[in-house]
């Protein structure tokens, strides 16, 4: 990411930005990008959900190929694919609270 600030171009390809971090941290990062970096097109691959609920379009990938393509809103209540990525997530959370 840091790269990509040095840069300074219009366009920001950010893989996994949020990967390995607690959610302290992530949360800090989530700020930078979409603060910081207001009013440039982010390209975000993730699997952190919760990045999903600030972008415009969301792209979901399933087997290599094109399932879905829509906001947050759209998709959580028309895609199975994003249901289910969303159930999985989910699922995660709860179990991680129980420990």
């Amino acid at each position: 990411m840091t790269r990509e600030f040095l840069r300074g171009s219009e366009i920001m390809l950010l893989d996994e930005p949020t990967s390995a971090l607690d959610a302290v941290a992530s949360a800090e990062i989530q700020k930078v990008i979409f603060e910081l970096f207001a009013g440039k097109t982010k390209i975000i691959v993730t699997h952190d959900l919760s990045l999903l609920e600030k972008v415009d379009q969301i792209v979901v990938l399933e087997t290599g190929k094109l399932a879905a393509c829509g906001s947050y809103e759209v998709l959580k209540s028309t895609s199975p694919s994003f249901m289910r990525l969303l159930s999985a997530q989910e699922f995660e959370n709860a179990k991680e609270a129980s420990v």
